[in-house]
């Protein structure tokens, strides 16, 4: 049937609601939802059987009695016909719900799931929550009433998703211990349950089995076999049934096996019972998987530099070997293997996520590199190491980098390095570093000499590349 949206001729009784969030008097401050929304939700859609929340929370101010209901606009309490009904909570339509002997400062939480029914079907129909509070001292009632949500009723009916029993995933490592929850989920009415789930015993064992948190059934008994591998588990509420998402239990497990050992945690027979009814509410299973993981690390050793100090590379010839280092570093297997080596080389000029080769038959991993950046400098740069479950360590190597020319060490190449070499020349100060006061030839020849005075000079008046 076509949609058809009518605005219910009962302004009568509409005009009496408060399209407000909140309210505060006296007596009570507070608020309302529909579907965790505040209220007043104008815009609100429902198929025919779609459950939704419209939930009261009331803060007390004074020594007060909270009566409340649900009301559906142009349907009174004697019509027993209702567009809505109540899926779970305190009363019914056609009821009022009371809680007496409330103090001040309490706070009451009054909470309905209700759906739409085929009497709604078509129709566009104002959803309220009304409140008396009986003053204890007076003995008198003050009523007051607020429109949840203004509800548009498709004439289509809704779905509702299969239950789904579902156990999570869980790991440890060897020797370890971990737990699970089975959960029911998309479920209405859920009163108790019987789940066995089987797994290899070779692998992990069942340690205990505890009740959940929160929207959770209470286990009542659990039958453990780690010889088979298995555990049979009962759970119940004989107070109230469950709806939406439910823990059905905690299961607690001992890794047994080694890594890379796992084992399907699975939902080998399973019954569901409706609180009501006491039918069988019918499902769907998703297993899970029990995993031994290797939580220990490779291990970093003896990370070294050959040499620890080097000369810039500016694309000019050194003498061999002072411009570039070997970077090695003795990485020990964790349990998984080492699958990845790499170091920082950002600092140098070089890449952050350089890879280091391994030599073949060692533990020990290496990388050659020069230095374009990071001039006059000592630089700690990082290695890390991964292995086959990522777990990784990390080390660093000590590098320092000098400036060919910077007899003085000041970071520059100026007239003070040509002054000291010139004053070294006739025994007025001590040699320089060979390494950086050897500049000609490019090659270098060993000894620091006129020439190297000679280039450095020219190369401050612009006749010659940077040494």
């Amino acid at each position: 049937m076509k949609f058809v949206r009518i605005i219910m001729l009962l302004s009568v009784m509409i005009y009496l609601t408060c399209n407000v969030s909140a309210f505060d008097n006296e007596f009570v401050n507070g608020s309302v939802y529909f579907n965790d929304k505040k209220c007043t939700v104008y815009n609100a859609e429902l198929k025919v059987g779609e459950p939704a929340t419209i939930k009261a929370v009331v803060y007390l101010k004074k020594n007060v009695d909270v009566s409340t209901a649900i009301t559906a606009s142009g349907f009174g309490f004697e019509n027993v016909d209702q567009p809505f009904e109540v899926i779970d909570g305190p009363s019914e339509f056609t009821e009022t719900a009371r809680e007496f002997s409330h103090n001040a400062g309490e706070t009451v939480t009054f909470e309905w799931i209700v759906r739409p029914t085929d009497k709604a079907a078509g129709w566009t129909i104002p959803l309220n929550i009304a409140f008396t509070f009986y003053d204890r001292d007076e003995n008198e009632g003050y009523p007051m009433e607020f429109t949840a949500a203004n509800i548009m009723v498709h004439d289509v009916h809704y779905s509702v998703p299969a239950s789904t029993i579902l156990i999570c995933d869980a790991t440890a490592a060897p020797n370890g211990y971990a737990f699970t929850s089975i959960t029911v989920n998309n479920v209405t009415g859920l009163g108790s349950g019987n789940i066995t789930v089987t797994y290899n015993p070779s692998v992990v064992h069942v340690t205990n089995v505890t009740s959940g948190d929160g929207n959770a059934l209470a286990v009542q008994d659990w039958n453990i076999d780690n010889t088979t591998g298995s555990v049979q588990i009962f759970a119940q509420d004989a107070d109230e049934s469950h709806n939406g998402d439910v823990v059905f239990a905690i299961v607690n497990f001992h890794a047994v096996g080694e890594y890379p050992d796992s084992t399907a945690l699975a939902i080998s027979s399973s019954e569901l019972i409706d609180y009501t009814s006491y039918g069988i509410i019918g499902h769907s299973v998703t297993n899970g998987i029990f995993s031994i993981i290797d939580d220990e690390p490779p291990v970093i050793t003896d990370a070294i530099p050959t040499p620890d100090v080097i000369l810039n590379d500016n694309g000019r010839p050194r003498t061999p070997g002072t411009d570039v280092t070997v970077l090695n570093a003795t990485v020990l297997n964790g349990g998984s293997g080492v699958v990845n080596v790499t170091i920082n080389l950002s600092r140098i000029g070089g890449s952050d996520d350089q890879v280091m080769e391994r030599i073949a038959g060692t533990d020990v991993w290496t990388i050659a590199t020069n230095a374009t950046g990071g001039i006059n400098l000592t630089h700690e740069l990082i290695v890390t190491a991964s292995d086959g479950a990522n777990n990784t360590d990390a080390s660093v190597i000590g590098l320092t980098v000098l400036l060919r020319g910077d007899v003085v060490r000041d970071g520059d190449l100026n007239s003070a390095d040509a002054l000291y070499i010139a004053k070294y020349l006739v025994g007025k100060e001590p040699r320089p570093s060979l390494l950086v006061g050897d500049m000609q030839p490019a090659e270098g020849d060993g000894v620091i000499t006129s020439a190297d005075a000679l280039y450095l000079v020219k190369y401050l008046v612009g006749k010659e590349v940077p040494p």
